[in-house]
This record gives structure tokens, sequence and C-alpha cells, in this order.
């Protein structure tokens, strides 16, 4: 997926989209500094107004009576304690229409911490942590029987002021594991949220056990849990260091980025900077046409191998990843790729030891995937698979109970 550029929000946060597999924490903190750069940039321009008011009035009045002034025009924050508070549960504020079930506390000691695989995310193992104080915040709104939990993860040492919300995927709202301790080891207070709902492919909180739709906690999941972690974040942020955050920033990719958009239509103010990585947004229709390289492979009755996907990609990639001007296994404009899967046909792929031949009927398959979903009359209904793009999530087989290739489809939408 090509990047768009750096846009504006209509109503505050600095917003960035990309792609998730091009998402980078240089990335990241190149939003960071941006921000920083143009607040601190305006801060002067207020010192420099402040400066000029204090020199008129300066003639006018005492020096006495202009000192309190100068000192309230260019407020600085107090700088973070010397010493490491201790980590303690804290008195912390519920949202309006809520109240706080609990607050607790645990200290870790970092160093290496590792981080075994889940369903939706690979194995991690994160060195040199700092020493950190995790504070867990249950709340519950009133008449909803949910109980969200919000998780603050505050540095004993190297805190540089900042906070990070740190979103979802699939189902999930939040994440509690390895980017929340990363988070601490940048130099942030690391916050998310689990809106009350249960794992990242579970989906059976949504219905209550009459079978009606559960508005509270689809509520939670849509946009409220994510607003309320960033409230409840500043202020154990406040109460545990003594001083108030500098700058905040969402950074999340699929559910994250659908979450991150959110913010910055609804709650601007959550954050100074926005990376909303591959929204999940559009849902009825984007999670449905996840699911077309499934259909097309069981409508064709021909299951391509993951050997011939991988040397389909491959070779679009070679085709046209040169066309923007630089070579680094990206295609920029995927959708101005005109590499044909046919010209694969005849040709031979190594397979687990063992040579595959490229038949017409895969080169069908992939062309059909990358073309996306169409109605009966041909016409597009949604993208297909970019050209170029990993196919293992929503393209790739595996082999049935008997042996021969299936397509178990994109997890998310099945």
């Amino acid at each position: 997926m090509a990047r768009d550029p750096l846009a504006k929000d209509r109503r505050g946060s600095e917003l960035v989209r990309t792609a998730c597999p091009t998402a980078t924490r240089d990335q990241f903190n190149w939003l960071r500094m941006t921000n920083e750069r143009c607040q601190k940039m305006s801060q002067e321009r207020r010192d420099r107004r402040a400066r000029r008011l204090t020199g008129l009035l300066a003639a006018a009045v005492p020096l006495v009576a202009v000192i309190p002034l100068a000192a309230s025009a260019s407020t600085q924050l107090a700088p973070a304690q010397a010493t490491t508070p201790a980590c303690t549960s804290v008195p912390v504020t519920a949202p309006q229409g809520a109240k706080i079930e609990s607050v607790q506390a645990e200290r870790h000691e970092g160093g290496t911490l590792s981080f075994p695989a889940t369903e939706l995310s690979p194995a991690t193992v994160i060195t040199d942590v700092p020493a950190y104080c995790e504070i867990s915040v249950t709340v519950t709104h009133l008449g909803a029987d949910d109980h969200v939990k919000v998780g603050i993860t505050l540095p004993d040492t190297g805190w540089t002021g900042r906070l990070q919300g740190i979103g979802g995927s699939a189902y999930a709202a939040g994440n509690f594991g390895a980017p929340l301790v990363q988070a601490v080891k940048d130099g942030y207070v690391g916050v998310t949220t689990d809106a009350g709902v249960l794992s990242g492919l579970d989906t059976s909180w949504a219905v209550t056990a009459d079978g009606t739709v559960d508005q509270a906690l689809l509520s939670d999941f849509a946009s409220r849990s994510v607003h309320e972690s960033a409230v409840n974040g500043k202020d154990v942020v406040r109460r545990h260091y003594q001083r108030a955050v500098s700058y905040s920033y969402w950074y999340g990719c699929s559910t994250g980025g659908r979450q991150g958009y959110e913010e910055a239509q609804d709650f601007p103010a959550d954050f100074d900077g926005i990376l909303a990585n591959a929204p999940a947004v559009n849902w009825t229709q984007f999670a449905v046409a996840t699911l077309w390289p499934q259909t097309v492979m069981n409508n064709d009755h021909h299951f391509v191998s993951n050997c011939v996907l991988g040397a389909f990609q491959k070779a679009a990639v070679q085709a046209c990843d040169p066309r923007d001007g630089v070579t680094n296994g990206i295609i920029d404009r995927p959708d101005e790729c005109g590499y044909d899967p046919r010209s694969l046909v005849g040709t031979t792929v190594l397979c687990d030891g063992r040579e595959i031949t490229v038949t017409t009927a895969d080169a069908d398959v992939m062309r059909k995937i990358w073309n996306g979903p169409t109605d009966e009359r041909g016409r597009s209904l949604w993208a297909g698979l970019p050209k170029g793009a990993d196919y293992t999530w929503l393209a790739g087989t595996a082999p049935g109970p008997d042996g021969a290739l299936t397509a178990p489809g994109f997890p998310v939408a099945v």
C-alpha cells in the first residue's frame, strides 16, 4: 500500500496513515519530533510576544509588578523528580458516567523480558528495559455491567515526559504485552485498554444472553474506552510523577489504526500526534472482501500452494519495484503495476525440496485475487490484494485433514 502524505485532521491532532508492514519506530519518532518542533516554535512566538508586552509595561509600572506577569507568560513544566516515585495505587478520577472499581499497582524490575507468540503477533524479546511501575485501573459505566481495564506503565528512570497510547488488533482493543513494555524502554509512559472485551478473535462479548447486541460493550470497543484510557493515563501520570504529561501520542495498526482515526475525529485533544497504520475502517465491506482469495479458490476448485503464491509475489516485485526510482522490495503504486501472472506459467518453483511447475490455473487464481471482488456484472466491489503484498494472512493455504490443500481464510473475518 502506498503511504499517504502527512495530513492534518480538521480539528486537531496530526495524523499519519500508512500500512502495517512499512510502519517503523523511526516513522513514529518523526511524527513526534515534527509535532514537538511545531509546538516549540509556537511557544517561542508566544514568549517573544510576552517579552515585548513586558517591555511596554515596564515603562509604566514598577518592576516588581511586572515579575509575576513575565513568570506566567511562559509557564514551564516542573522537571521530573530526581527520586523514583513509589509504586503504589493512586486515586483516579472517574470519567463522567462511570466509576472506578479498582486501582492496583505492581512494580517490575525490567531487564530482558520475553513475550510468547499469540494468534495475532510473533514472539518478542525486549532487552534493557528499565524498572517500571504498572498501574491497572478498572472502570465500569453506570447501568452497563462492564469492567474495563486500563493498563499504565510508568518507567522508574528515563521518562521523557511523553505518553504513548497503544492500540489493538482484530477484536482486541489494546495490547498489554510487548508494545506496552517497548514504550517504557523508549522513555514513554505506556497506556492501553481492553475495553472490557475478550481476546482478539473472540466476539462472543458482542451479544447478550438474550441474543441482542451489547450496546455498552460495543460503545466501549468502538471509541469510549480509548478516550477514557487517555484521560485516566494522564491523571495517573500527574499523581505518580507529580507533573503533567508534556506530549501524548497514539500508535496503532489495523484496529489500532481505526482507533487513531476515531480519536482524531471525536477526541482531538487526547493526543498531540497520531500514527494510524492500515486503519480497519469501512468494516462491513473490508472484512467481507478479505475472504475474496478463499472464495476464488473454492469457486475455481483450485488451491495454490504457498510456494507458488510466494513466487508470484516475488515476480511482481521484481517487475514493478524499480518504477518508483528506488529498488527496495516495495511496489510503491501496486495499482499501476501491470505484471501479468501468466508470464510465470511453465516455470518451476522449489517447494519443500521438490519442484512444482506453475500452471495456468495457478495464474488465473492469482490474477483474480489481485483484481479483487466484483459483482455479477464485473463491477469492482473492493480492492484486491495489492501486487507485491504478503499473501499469508489473506490467501495462504494449508493442508486439510486428508492432506489436500485448503484456504482457511482471514481469521479475523471467518
